[in-house]
């Protein structure tokens, strides 16, 4: 049976394996059709149609070809895009999504980055990132909340905590979308986070990435604040359990509680999005409040 591609929780897979049911035929009460536990336990066989004479809305229903137009351009699809397809399939059939934006004020950040980015590209060469202070956030915020470093493993149907902080980045590049690791992120500087990241994109895009390069992430981060988004919904690197959408830092007036009035501020929003199998909203919530307070104190990151 074709039955690889249908959305379906994973303890649902299991149970229609057991009772040898033809996925193609159940109907799923999920989120986008997503067939869940409680549609294979009611699924009833004996009342799919066997007629094969088509139905008004079967007839209604038959695909027509894509394209009539015999000059129309075709392209193959690389491996490349193909690996993207399917992790993203994967994902969505295998994740109980849940997402949560906060917005957080990093004006102290802007500030505090554009103080310091000359001295540090003098005495170092790396170009000091927002990003750099993002994935230094996220790892100490790892630390406080592990569940967002686990994976499940469906097989053994166990959580697995990592000993290490490992920190995937989501790297646009001309060929597609490739996800170089930061190992040990949680141990490393901001500046020397920010001469990995420079140094990994880098490799992304002149297709030098060596596969230890793309090993072993426990978390990733999405940044498509670089392409002027402001927020949006990332898809989790399945297995993970978790993965933090950055968007763009807008100019938009902010409360000084101080004067007691509106200022001109920058402001960025955060999306985490989860697996709500394992991770309750309110941990999600917590989490990305953490991140959000150390960007928004860029001082907390030089401590640790």
């Amino acid at each position: 049976m074709a039955n690889a591609n249908i959305r379906i929780s994973p303890l649902a897979r299991i149970l229609a394996a057991k009772k040898q049911i033809d996925l193609s035929l159940v109907t799923g009460s999920g989120f986008q059709g997503k067939i869940m536990e409680q549609d294979i336990l009611s699924f009833d066989p004996s009342k799919i149609a066997t007629s094969k004479s088509p139905s008004k809305f079967e007839a209604f229903s038959v695909r027509s070809p894509l394209l009539d137009d015999s000059s129309a351009k075709r392209v193959k699809v690389d491996n490349v895009r193909k690996a993207i397809a399917k992790a993203m399939k994967n994902s969505w059939a295998n994740v109980a999504y849940v997402n949560l934006i906060h917005k957080i004020y990093v004006s102290k950040l802007w500030d505090y980055r554009k103080s310091v980015k000359d001295f540090i590209f003098e005495m170092t060469g790396a170009n000091i990132t927002f990003l750099a202070f993002i994935v230094k956030a996220v790892a100490l915020a790892i630390h406080e909340y592990p569940v967002f470093g686990a994976k499940y493993d469906e097989k053994t149907e166990e959580l697995v905590y990592p000993d290490r902080v490992n920190i995937g980045i989501a790297v646009d590049t001309d060929h597609g979308l490739f996800v170089p690791v930061i190992h040990d992120a949680d141990k490393k500087s901001v500046v020397q986070l920010a001469q990995e990241i420079v140094t990994l994109a880098k490799a992304a895009r002149d297709k030098s990435l060596k596969p230890s390069q793309m090993k072993d992430a426990t978390f990733t981060i999405t940044n498509y604040g670089s392409v002027g988004s402001l927020f949006g919904v990332p898809v989790i690197n399945y297995p993970e359990i978790g993965i933090l959408g950055v968007g763009a830092i807008a100019d938009m007036p902010v409360l000084d509680k101080k004067l007691k009035k509106m200022v001109p501020g920058k402001v960025m929003y955060l999306t985490t999005a989860a697996d709500h199998r394992w991770i309750d909203g309110s941990t999600i919530g917590r989490f990305t409040s953490r991140v959000g307070l150390l960007l928004e104190n860029p001082n907390l990151l030089g401590v640790f």
